[in-house]
């Protein structure tokens, strides 16, 4: 059986917001990961993430969802 290839329109799954590229690395470009353990680096950039989401995204209702998330994700972490 062929393989398939699969296309996923990212666009289409885009949560609107006024950031632009550069801002968005700009913005994760200020977690410093060098005082941040090793074992504990995945979890602070996906923190990071959330954090810059929650805060840039236009849909407020939306964002409190994700504030929510990583509140309970760090809670978990612990």
């Amino acid at each position: 059986m062929p393989e398939e290839t699969i296309i996923k329109n990212h666009e289409k799954d885009r949560l609107p917001s006024n950031m632009t590229l550069q801002d968005f690395a700009k913005a994760m470009a200020q977690l410093d990961l060098d005082s941040i353990p090793q074992h504990k680096r995945h979890a602070a950039v996906l923190e990071h993430l959330m954090r810059i989401m929650e805060n840039e995204i236009n849909d407020r209702s939306l964002a409190k969802e994700i504030k929510y998330s990583r509140v309970l994700n760090a809670m978990e972490g612990q």
